[in-house]
């Protein structure tokens, strides 16, 4: 969970740095790591991120997942992690 909240603070390296402690990755936590890298600029990483998410989950959708991402209470909060995972590629 303070991957979470690093990232709702802008904090992007720190954030990156706990989804990739993320002792089982899944979907969610690597979907959050590429949107880390995506909002750094290190698109490399990002978009080897982005082909594990959907190896890991093939109809992975932006919309879908922020829309039930529980730990979003803010609009804002919610937006940032679209922008992210729209600039590191995920699909819609």
């Amino acid at each position: 969970m303070s991957g979470i909240a690093l990232f709702s603070l802008r904090r992007f390296e720190e954030a990156a740095h706990a989804f990739k402690l993320t002792p089982v990755p899944t979907p969610r936590s690597v979907a959050r790591l590429a949107a880390c890298y995506a909002q750094l600029g290190r698109t490399a990483e990002a978009q080897a991120a982005v082909a594990e998410v959907l190896r890991l989950q093939p109809n992975f959708s932006t919309v879908e997942y922020t829309r039930k991402s529980v730990f979003l209470e803010h609009a804002d909060d919610r937006e940032l992690l679209r922008e992210g995972l729209t600039k590191a590629g995920l699909p819609a």
